[in-house]
């Protein structure tokens, strides 16, 4: 039976765009994701199934995946594409992951299988489950050692919102201007575990990276001791990395909240906010550039 997961939100007050002039990202490393140069270089005509809707303006696309260990991006369609489009194919690994991190996937010995439908809400709702060996030939492709399966999403650069909830050996990269719109993005522990990870665990801890424009209402992000990186928000933010480190160029926001956790970085170029809260246990917060708060400040 299906089982809906609809993520918290938050209301929260759109603030004014304050320009600046363009600065060039601090050097960061994801070793849980290579980010891929172009679709087609992604896509070679493998794909295991593929699914199309349409979507109103303020509606959301919600994405669940936590069989482990896949790859999902975020594109967007051409303006005025009114529409959402959700793939999944298997794409070669990239020379910064290991064949041991895609073991520990869950993808080794059996399949997935993408579903996704339009919920009555209006929201577009896909998920992922793995199938065992031998069920619905037609839809699945074997996950190999040398194949990462990768989950691909399009959407309209406006005016609909992106909700994530994805195990820990998964990553996102938000590979689209996002306005008008909200985002979440949620790292459970897939199977359950309350411990902390294993030193010698060889699966990285789930990176979350917007590469483009983010402007909303909101963006809350948590995840599992895994890195997250932003191109510019120009949102209320809520970022929560149990011990990743933060990465921005620009932040502008009414309200700002990041907990790094501990040995999390907060590196942010530029930030201009009203209240903001930054807080690390033994890590480091610096701003390269600018630093313009208001209201209440606390690091």
């Amino acid at each position: 039976m299906l089982r809906q997961i609809l993520l918290p939100r938050r209301s929260c007050v759109q603030t004014t765009i304050v320009r600046s002039a363009m600065m060039v990202l601090p050097s960061f490393t994801c070793t849980s994701f290579a980010p891929f140069s172009s679709s087609s270089s992604l896509n070679n005509n493998n794909n295991i199934k593929k699914f199309e809707f349409p979507i109103a303006v303020g509606k959301t696309l919600r994405v669940m995946d936590l069989s482990g260990g896949k790859k999902i991006v975020v594109r967007n369609l051409d303006p005025g594409d009114e529409r959402v489009e959700i793939s999944s194919f298997l794409s070669s690994l990239s020379p910064l992951s290991s064949s041991s991190s895609r073991n520990e996937g869950g993808g080794s010995g059996g399949r997935l299988r993408l579903k996704a439908e339009k919920l009555e809400n209006g929201d577009v709702y896909a998920y992922t489950v793995s199938d065992i060996e031998g069920e619905d030939e037609d839809n699945n492709n074997n996950n190999n050692n040398n194949e990462v399966c990768v989950i691909e999403c399009k959407i309209p650069p406006r005016f609909v919102s992106l909700d994530v909830l994805m195990g820990k050996k998964s990553s996102l990269t938000v590979n689209a201007n996002i306005a008008e719109a909200s985002v979440d993005v949620t790292v459970v522990d897939e199977d359950g575990a309350d411990d902390a990870p294993s030193a010698s665990s060889s699966s990285p801890p789930a990176c979350v990276q917007f590469l483009k424009s983010v402007k909303g209402a909101y963006v809350n992000v948590e995840t599992l001791n895994g890195d997250v990186l932003c191109e510019t928000i120009q949102a209320n933010a809520s970022i929560k990395t149990n011990g990743g480190d933060v990465i921005a160029k620009r932040v502008v926001a009414n309200d700002l909240r990041i907990d790094a956790g501990t040995g999390g970085n907060i590196h942010i170029d530029s930030v201009f906010v009203h209240d903001c809260e930054l807080h690390t246990k033994k890590g480091e917060i610096r701003s390269k550039k600018n630093f313009r708060a208001s209201g209440n400040t606390k690091c």
